[in-house]
């Protein structure tokens, strides 16, 4: 009996070695069932001119097919408030829009309400976190180049990632990642902070990152921006 609980221990203790060297490499992608949907806080805070614009707003993202490596997104803002200089609130119709993207999260295709004058796909472009095309590991730093797409109405992106940790964040296992990402070209949209991405689905737990030259009516704003998740 002392024997085969000895065997038993050993081949535990094997077992959790494995398992731990495979954990130390992390192959993120989209991991969403047909039907399954998550909802975001989000805000943005807004220098214009010197009056300060503050946007909240709940995002519904549910996931409508997954086929052939590409998944199809709905996206829908509801409750959009936007309070000007702490005095003039507005409350803004919900919109919506649905993507197609790759597994890695490349954008492939993108329709709904227009957002900054038909800026909807390049502002979502530069706001997105693109998952990584190989296994990465915590600490590792890497560069990628997102092509630009005539059709799509997308600007070359050159982004730079860190993997900072991995940690429990409301109760999902994530990888935290430092990222900047900046268009080519006159008055390119940028964005530089911090994504929590959860490790069994792709979905983002927290965002919270500055940007510059969102495109907006025909003006380039700049600001920070916070995402979060409610459920």
């Amino acid at each position: 009996m002392l024997k085969r609980a000895l065997v038993l221990a050993a081949i535990a203790a094997a077992m959790g070695a494995v398992a731990a060297t495979k954990e130390d490499t992390f192959d993120l992608k989209w991991n969403l069932k047909e039907g399954q949907s998550y909802k975001q806080k989000v805000s943005a805070n807004i220098d214009f001119q010197g009056t300060p614009i503050d946007v909240t707003a709940t995002a519904i993202t549910t996931c409508k097919s997954v086929k052939d490596g590409m998944i199809t997104l709905l996206s829908q803002t509801k409750d959009l408030v936007i309070d000007i200089g702490g005095g003039q609130t507005m409350e803004q119709p919900d919109t919506e829009s649905t993507a197609v993207q790759t597994e890695r999260g490349r954008l492939v295709k993108v329709t709904g309400e227009s957002f900054g004058g038909g800026d909807e796909a390049r502002l979502g472009n530069a706001f997105s976190f693109f998952f990584p095309d190989k296994p990465v590991k915590v600490g590792e730093t890497y560069e990628f180049t997102i092509p630009a797409d005539e059709k799509l109405g997308l600007v070359e992106l050159k982004c730079k990632y860190q993997v900072v940790e991995r940690k429990d964040m409301k109760g999902k296992d994530v990888l935290v990642f430092k990222v900047d990402q900046m268009e080519t070209g006159a008055s390119p949209i940028s964005i530089s902070g911090t994504f929590a991405v959860e490790i069994k689905t792709g979905i983002s737990v927290f965002s919270d990152f500055t940007f510059k030259n969102m495109p907006q009516q025909g003006m380039l704003l700049d600001g920070k921006w916070k995402a979060e998740l409610v459920e």
